[in-house]
Order: C-alpha cells, then sequence, then structure tokens
C-alpha cells in the first residue's frame, strides 16, 4: 500500500506567505526571548520554535475559515508555551494538564490549569469544565489523543490534532496489520486517529506541519454545515466499546520538586525488529544507504544505546537494544580532557541527564 501522506506537501491548507510572516512575527516578537530564559530540560531549540511554528498554524488556520475561538482548551498542554503563546496573540482560551510546571511560573497570564483528567467519564466535573469550550488542541498528548475526537464531538466543536506517541483509548496503541510493506506503525496510527475522527462524522483535513519533528502530521476536522450525527452519542459509545480492554488509566502524577534522578527513567529493552516495524520503507532505505541499516546506526550511536549480540553460550536474546545506564556508564570522564562532544541525554531525554556537568563524560555546555 502506497502512503499518501508522503504526497501532502507542508503546509498544504494555509496560505504560505501568511504564515511566513505570522512566524516571523511570533518568533521575533517572544520566541527569541523565551529560549533565551528556557528553564526546562529541554532544548529551547527544539521545543521553543515548534511551538511558535504551530501557533502561526493555528492562527492562519482559523483565519482561513473566518473563525477565531472564543475559548479553546490545550488539553495535555505540557509546559504551557502553546497556550501562552495564544494569549499574547489575543486569543482566548486555557491550557490543562495532569501535572503543574515550574516554568507555568513565567507564562504570565496565560490560564494554565492542573488537572488530572478522566476522559471516559461521560459527565463529571471536568466535562462540564469544558462546557464553554469552543475548540479543542491537542499537540503531542499522548494517552489523550484518541480522546480528542471523543471530547470534541461531545462539545460538538472544531478541534486540531497532532499526533506523536501512539495511544488507544486504554493502552498503547499496536499496528493493525503487517501486511503492507513500507507502511509503519505511524501511518497505521495515523490512519486510526482519522477513523475516529470520521466515524464521528467530522470534516476531516490532513497536513505537514513544518517542525522540527517527524512527527508532523496533524489533522484538522470541523463540524461539517450539516452538523455531527444525531446519534454522535450512540457511535461515541460504539467506538468506546469496540476498543474497550480496561479502563483510562492517566498517567501518574510526578512533581518536579520532589523528583528523584536515582529515579531516572531507563525504559526497557526491546528487538530492534520492533524498532525497524516503526520505519517505513523509504526510511529504512535512507538508513541502509548512509549507516549500513538500522542495527548499525544503534550500535554507532555508543553514548545512547546498547546492542545487545546474540550469544550462543550465555543464551542472551539476539539484537536486542537498551538505552546505556547512564547514571553508571556516563562518568568515565578523564580529569583534565576536554570534553568537544555534546551530552545527548542533558538535551533530548525527558529526564535530562542523571549526572552533573562535572561527573558526565560529555558535555552540557550548549
Amino acid at each position: 500500500m502506497d502512503n499518501h501522506r508522503s504526497n501532502i506537501a507542508n503546509l498544504n491548507l494555509i496560505d504560505l506567505d501568511n504564515y511566513a510572516q505570522t512566524y516571523r512575527m511570533i518568533k521575533e516578537n517572544f520566541g527569541h526571548q523565551i529560549a533565551a530564559n528556557w528553564k526546562e530540560k529541554t532544548d529551547p531549540r527544539k521545543f521553543v520554535y515548534e511551538d511558535c511554528a504551530i501557533a502561526a498554524y493555528l492562527l492562519e488556520t482559523w483565519r482561513r475559515k473566518k473563525r477565531f475561538p472564543q475559548n479553546f482548551c490545550d488539553i495535555g498542554c505540557g509546559n504551557g508555551l502553546l497556550v501562552y503563546l495564544l494569549y499574547k496573540l489575543q486569543v482566548k482560551g486555557y491550557g490543562v494538564d495532569i501535572r503543574k510546571r515550574n516554568i507555568w511560573l513565567d507564562f504570565k497570564g496565560a490560564d494554565l490549569r492542573e488537572l488530572a483528567l478522566n476522559p471516559e467519564l461521560e459527565t463529571n466535573s471536568d466535562c462540564n469544565e469544558f462546557r464553554r469550550v469552543d475548540y479543542l488542541i491537542g499537540n503531542h498528548c499522548d494517552e489523550l489523543t484518541p480522546w480528542i475526537p471523543v471530547i470534541a464531538a461531545r462539545l460538538r466543536c472544531d478541534f486540531f490534532l497532532l499526533p506523536c506517541c501512539p495511544y488507544d483509548f486504554y493502552s498503547r496503541y499496536r499496528k493493525k496489520s503487517k501486511s503492507s510493506a513500507g507502511y509503519s506503525s505511524y501511518w497505521s496510527y495515523l490512519d486510526y486517529i482519522k477513523s475516529i475522527c470520521m466515524r464521528l462524522g467530522y470534516k476531516v483535513e490532513e497536513d505537514g506541519l513544518k517542525i522540527p519533528s517527524t512527527k508532523r502530521y496533524c489533522f484538522v476536522c470541523s463540524v461539517p454545515n450539516e452538523k455531527l450525527p444525531e446519534d454522535i452519542d450512540a457511535r461515541i459509545s460504539e467506538i468506546l466499546l469496540t476498543s474497550k480492554s480496561g479502563n483510562f488509566i492517566p498517567r501518574e502524577k510526578i512533581s518536579q520538586e520532589t523528583y528523584d534522578f536515582r529515579e531516572w527513567r531507563r525504559g526497557k529493552t526491546c528487538n530492534i525488529l520492533e524498532i525497524a516495524n516503526l520505519l517505513d520503507s523509504n526510511e529504512k532505505n535512507q538508513l541502509k544507504n548512509s549507516n549500513g541499516g538500522v542495527k548499525t546506526f544503534l550500535k554507532n550511536q555508543h553514548q545512547i544505546f546498547y546492542v545487545i549480540n546474540f550469544n550462543l553460550y550465555s543464551r542472551v536474546a539476539g539484537n536486542e537494544v537498551s538505552i546505556r545506564n547512564w547514571p553508571v556508564e556516563g562518568q568515565r570522564h578523564v580529569e583534565g580532557k576536554l570534553k568537544t562532544r555534546k551530552c545527548w541525554f542533558k538535551e533530548n531525554h525527558p529526564d535530562g541527564c542523571p549526572l552533573s556537568d562535572t561527573d558526565c563524560s560529555y558535555s552540557h555546555i550548549f
């Protein structure tokens, strides 16, 4: 099966010149200053300017439709930057996340709320809070991604959805079919999310954002002129019943103030084949041509990954990979030796580097 999304141009739904001007304005007026004072462990060159681009895209989308939200809600707003940018751009709304972030204090005026949302419940105080919302934003909202169309349908409102980590309603999403060569889990997940939106009666438009992320395809969904189906509640119940495999469990709330880096998340070991299945045929060919394949590429990333080769005598499963135990393995710095390479964990890991700049064998100064 050929993936039609490979033919979708970036920013296909909006005027490119207007978008470029809007993005430049947001970046110059707000982005540079925010990036210079960024307090999160994430890389501001990626996360700040990515949200500047998403804010610009939303503005141009609303201009195209000639309809701005009166009260949007960004569900799973994370660091709250997108909400803050929209607030500075005079768009009214708020963001909710399961955990308050320290950086929220810097975003003066933005309405950011700590809320453990349980979208499975039909009517509760959480849903009542959304009654005045007329637009939903789901920007890399992980386990809440498939719920965004459902919540929007309950509210009879439009929404923007940028899927990232694949979840269904109750657990991690698993690719439904392996019959299509070159059809990755990511593309399969996008089809799954699109099917939910269409089943609920939305007009679904797809686009590719111009952001520094491989997960850049988004859905812009609108209530059609003829409105959503009259049996929308029954359709929601049917979708949830078909997917039912337990109860929705929000992610564990971790306080930034009390987080102990001794609990630094290393993750689990997985087979390289699982990683390869996340890539489409073009991505695999690119890796093969430039790096000799997925396994060779992972082995060459010495700081990050540990690749376990098959060993007949120790009976270790072959071709498995894990993140290195960096709290232990990272302390290899030779006194007096100049650190010239950046620490990948400091720059990219959600918990940052578990070691200090002095102890880590890579540089924390970027």
